[in-house]
């Protein structure tokens, strides 16, 4: 076969892999928790992959993917602060562990797991913290 086949094989192979929406394709939850969280921010892209599950990238670098229900599984922020409107939605444990522990450090990603929460701060130190849905402090990852 060809280089150039297997080049257009490669990228069929990528698109079609996830799909491009706008956003009337995602579900209403997460309409919602966008228009409360990132009111006035512009979507750059939405893409659901094979599990319907969604990303979508925002105009100010956040990056957020949702189940194929639109309850958010993971949020990350590149160079912007956390909104508070995400974190006052966290248990008070969390944000009070870290400003103790980490006073100078920032957020940069949440994921939600069947758990409770894995956190991400800045670097230098790129701590990945684990906690419990109710806050409690699990353990510490140096990444």
């Amino acid at each position: 076969m060809c280089g150039f086949c297997l080049f257009l094989f490669g990228i069929m192979t990528f698109f079609g892999a996830c799909t491009m929406l706008n956003s009337d394709g995602l579900p209403s939850a997460a309409k919602t928790f966008l228009d409360k969280h990132f009111d006035g921010i512009e979507i750059v892209s939405i893409e659901q992959d094979e599990n319907r599950d969604y990303e979508v990238r925002l105009e100010n670098g956040v990056e957020i993917n949702f189940d194929r229900k639109g309850g958010w599984e993971e949020i990350k922020v590149k160079k912007n602060l956390f909104p508070e409107s995400i974190l006052q939605t966290l248990p008070r444990e969390i944000e009070h562990h870290i400003k103790t522990n980490y006073p100078d450090q920032f957020i940069r990603k949440i994921e939600r797991k069947g758990y409770g929460f894995r956190v991400s701060l800045n670097k230098p130190n790129n701590v990945e913290l684990t906690f419990t849905k109710q806050g409690a402090f699990i353990e510490e990852e140096a990444k």
